[in-house]
């Protein structure tokens, strides 16, 4: 299965325009906060755990590299 991650920066709060029957929350965290609630389990999706450690990784390597 193949699934893309994206990271979104320097976003700008707008009306969100969802289908009638949807609902969407959006929270902000910051990195540390997620991996946080990975490790206490309130954080429970592979998908969603594997792109924020991930994420972690390629930081660090990027981060290095300057």
């Amino acid at each position: 299965e193949f699934i893309g991650i994206y990271v979104a920066e320097d976003l700008i709060p707008a009306r969100q325009r969802l289908d009638e029957d949807e609902f969407l929350n959006v929270e902000e965290h910051g990195l540390e906060e997620l991996l946080s609630m990975i490790y206490e389990g309130r954080i429970t999706d592979a998908k969603t755990s594997a792109a924020l450690l991930a994420y972690q990784v390629k930081r660090g390597a990027e981060g290095k590299k300057q």
